[in-house]
């Protein structure tokens, strides 16, 4: 299959195919995409540029050279209007405004400006695909754009990506026939250029919805959306909400990986993007992060450990394979916590029986038990946390605490416990003499977080080995400190040894969304056994409809597909992997956002998965959200929900209140933020508080879109969208109409909200205007009714 038959363009384009004789196509966040967040951020890479070359005044920061580049291209718009009649203004004329005392060589700027835009972009692997397929088709491609570039500067900048500029018959840009898409004067040139050909059998393809798909039908060409840029209703909506997109370099990426589900069954669509979206970015620089750690470690044994050990084995393998590199070898350790907890123990005393109830305190008393492999004599005790044992008396006038301590100090049984530690120490370093290289240093690779199975191989092995043993872990927790002062090498990508990790101490921190997403389709390796003369992993049997198979296939088939479109790019553009490392304190915020806000998609489907921490509270296959809990949420409210302590980390509060309430994440958001996204929240706060049902909200845009959301997390009735916008009528944002003002009044709602900040006043003159005209009493709700 080809690489746009995955995308959902292909459906929209298969319609049309066979009528087609030629396709034009825009090339800004069409063909060509970026790695920078928004395109004016190029200009701060050209300051920068500029200032290494001595060509920048000294009173000029980078940050400040972009608005003034912004400020020049406005200006010498304006002046050409005054002009000559219209605004379509080269590179030459934008660098001729900008005064010689800010940079005085303007050749060197357009120079500089040229390579700063080509470092920064890249092929648009679908868009490109398709173009490639229609020229074998005998079909003809154009490119059209809106830009200050010359078609002979476009040509430089395509070729520079890769880009055939041999299968293209012309390229037309508005700044050399002044006019442009925008203006629809454009598309009348372009069809006059080819006034043989029928508009019906032209097809253009765009990011603007105006410029690029209104305009372009407005003269009966096709036209299809390529939304590159869409946010509203996504995870990266939430991302810019909370702090801003992690990791812009590769946002565009991201979008175009997640893009290509539209090729699967739709029970697999949700998993393939958020592995595409969410997980795989942050995997993928880590197993890079991996792979140069070895290097500088100079380890030729990667060993990640079972059983997430299928997803870092395949991400690793595929890298090296890419690099050339047949020097390293990249294998799964079956082990566990389970598994290494016995091996890696260590003589079992009074004061180590102290440490498990200091260390451990949210440990139940039935899974301590379960790790010694002894019988439980405090049945009833078996769900308490070793934290409540201490308050808890016994008919013995004792502690439970000291009760536990008594029975395990007991002089047999402490025997017999040491005894199966050193037994099962002994099988679990035959098993590794057997299976691994141990003759020279390894390097382990884990999610986290504190690294005990680290430090129980460092333990086990002691005196085994004389080269070190590293530990490769994505996130560090507070636990990792004592370890790595233990001597326990660990290594953590995001944050290092309990630094900087206070996103772990959320009360949303959920590392099992994660992890069991993750998890090879494998048991838990709970031990070690021999069996003529070789040892073998002991697994736990899984119960197979609670092992979200499928939805843990489509998840890696996302992460490794973004992973195949990350290493071409990088391959490109290396040093976007050292900016991406250098910033690597920040990609927490890939997931962390899932906890702390999470969609209503990802709450909705991420809260039916299964979830197994025998380990630590004693607990086999749980759903991760019960419906006891959801209706707590109902009961309590979601405010006292989220501020409730969880009894255990695989508690998701978020989760569940977005799955009670749709988009509350979003409504958190905005209400923590500052100006438009607060007033949104607060329109929909009053709207709520004033008890108001049924609703119209007059503004079909981004606040309109935003505002609806929220609104229906208040359960509110939306009865229409009203714009002024003809082209927008008979439309849909959210599965709700847009329509005329006077189509609007022959509906029954009579409450108005204006999703509009810039024409607040003349909207809300308008309806009362026309509420007088038709005798119609209306409420109008607008940003100064919270005032």
């Amino acid at each position: 299959m080809k690489l746009y038959q995955q995308d959902p363009i292909y459906k929209l384009y298969e319609s049309l195919q066979n009528q087609l004789a030629i396709i034009s196509c825009d090339i800004f966040d069409t063909l060509l995409l970026r790695t920078v967040d928004q395109p004016s951020d190029v200009f701060v890479k050209v300051g920068e540029e500029l200032r290494k070359r001595g060509l920048l005044s000294s009173e000029i920061e980078p940050e400040a050279f972009k608005e003034i580049r912004i400020y020049a291209e406005q200006k010498a718009k304006k002046e050409k209007k005054a002009q000559h009649g219209f605004s379509e203004v080269n590179l030459n004329e934008i660098y001729q405004v900008i005064p010689d005392w800010v940079v005085a060589d303007s050749n060197a700027m357009i120079q500089i400006e040229l390579e700063c835009e080509i470092s920064c972009l890249y092929l648009n692997p679908v868009i490109n695909s398709l173009l490639q397929d229609v020229y074998k088709q005998g079909i003809n491609i154009v490119l059209l754009s809106d830009m200050y570039l010359s078609s002979q500067q476009l040509k430089t900048i395509l070729a520079s990506t890769g880009f055939d500029y041999s299968i293209v018959q012309n390229i037309m840009v508005s700044n050399e026939y002044n006019c442009s898409k925008s203006d629809k004067s454009l598309y009348s040139i372009f069809l006059a250029q080819f006034n043989h050909i029928n508009p019906n059998e032209i097809l253009h393809i765009g990011d603007n919805l105006i410029s690029d798909v209104f305009n372009a039908r407005e003269h009966n060409i096709h036209a299809i959306h390529y939304d590159s840029r869409k946010e509203l209703g996504t995870v990266f909506e939430r991302e810019r909400a909370n702090g801003g997109v992690p990791a812009p370099q590769i946002l565009s990426l991201r979008k175009i990986a997640s893009r290509l589900s539209a090729a699967y069954p739709a029970k697999g669509q949700f998993w393939f993007e958020f592995g595409a979206a969410v997980l795989g970015p942050l995997l993928v620089i880590y197993s890079e992060w991996v792979i140069r750690l070895a290097d500088r470690k100079r380890i030729k044994n990667i060993y990640p450990l079972m059983r997430e050990a299928g997803v870092f084995k395949k991400l690793l393998e595929r890298s090296l394979k890419e690099k050339g590199r047949t020097d390293i070898v990249v294998k799964p350790l079956f082990t566990s916590r389970r598994a290494s907890f016995l091996p890696g123990h260590g003589e079992l005393n009074k004061s180590k029986i102290e440490q498990i109830f200091n260390k451990e305190s949210t440990l139940t008393v039935g899974a301590l038990f379960k790790r010694y492999h002894i019988a439980l004599p405090f049945k009833r005790f078996e769900k308490e946390k070793l934290s409540q044992a201490t308050f808890i008396q016994m008919a013995s006038g004792k502690t439970l605490k000291e009760e536990i301590i008594v029975f395990l100090e007991e002089p047999e049984r402490l025997n017999h416990i040491n005894e199966m530690i050193r037994k099962a120490k002994n099988t679990f370093i035959k098993y590794l003499q057997q299976e691994y290289d141990l003759s020279g240093p390894f390097l382990t690779v884990d999610i986290g977080h504190s690294g005990n199975i680290g430090k129980a191989l460092d333990q086990a092995l002691s005196g085994v080995m004389s080269d070190p043993i590293y530990h490769a872990l994505t996130f560090t927790s507070r636990g990792s400190l004592e370890n790595y002062m233990e001597e326990s090498r660990i290594c953590g990508f995001v944050n290092q040894a309990g630094v900087a990790s206070d996103y772990t101490r959320s009360n949303n921190w959920t590392p099992a969304l994660i992890e069991l997403l993750l998890m090879e389709d494998v048991g838990t390796t709970t031990g070690y056994q021999e069996k003529g003369g070789l040892v073998y992993p002991v697994q736990e049997v899984l119960e197979n409809e609670k092992t979200n198979r499928e939805e843990k296939f489509w998840t890696h088939k996302g992460i490794l597909t973004f992973q195949e479109h990350f290493l071409d790019l990088v391959s490109k553009k290396p040093f976007l992997l050292e900016e991406l490392f250098q910033e690597r304190a920040k990609l927490h915020r890939l997931v962390t956002r899932l906890m702390e806000f999470p969609t209503y998609q990802e709450a909705a489907h991420l809260g039916d998965l299964y979830f197994e921490n025998e380990f630590v509270n004693g607990i086999s296959l749980s759903p991760l959200m019960t419906e006891i809990q959801l209706e707590e949420v109902k009961k309590i409210g979601p405010d006292q929900f989220l501020r409730k302590n969880r009894p255990h980390s695989q508690v998701w509060p978020a989760g569940m209140v977005e799955r009670v309430y749709p988009n509350a994440s979003l409504n958190r958001l905005f209400k923590a933020s500052t100006g438009q996204k607060k007033m949104i929240a607060e329109l929909n706060e009053y709207v709520y508080t004033k008890r108001f049902r049924e609703v119209i909200v007059y503004g079909g845009g981004e606040i309109g879109s935003q505002l609806i959301r929220l609104l229906r997390t208040s359960q509110v009735d939306i009865s229409c969208i009203v714009d002024s916008n003809p082209q927008l009528w008979g439309s849909y944002i959210e599965g709700i109409e847009i329509m005329s003002l006077d189509k609007a009044f022959e509906l029954t709602a009579s409450v108005y909200i204006i999703a509009s900040y810039a024409y607040m006043i003349q909207i809300r003159t308008l309806l009362q205007q026309k509420s007088k005209e038709v005798n119609k009493v209306l409420t109008i709700i607008d940003y100064e009714s919270l005032v």
